[in-house]
């Protein structure tokens, strides 16, 4: 079953060994401060570009898949 997890660097931090993708805007904007991707600690984990999609206004969705 999968689980959608959207924000939240503590709940992602404590799942990280679990996610096998992650999915991120990319925003063309300094909007200041922002939340960590992963918050704390953590053991290193690799992802490698899947794919990515472009839109007019500049923001990008791009994929990432865990590396076995």
């Amino acid at each position: 079953m999968d689980i959608w997890l959207c924000g939240g660097g503590k709940l992602a931090q404590q799942l990280l060994s679990e996610i096998d993708k992650l999915i991120i805007k990319l925003n063309p904007v300094v909007i200041g401060n922002g939340i960590s991707l992963f918050s704390g600690p953590f053991q290193v984990q690799q992802f490698r570009l899947a794919s990515t999609k472009p839109f007019e206004s500049g923001v990008m969705i791009l994929q990432y898949d865990k590396r076995s």
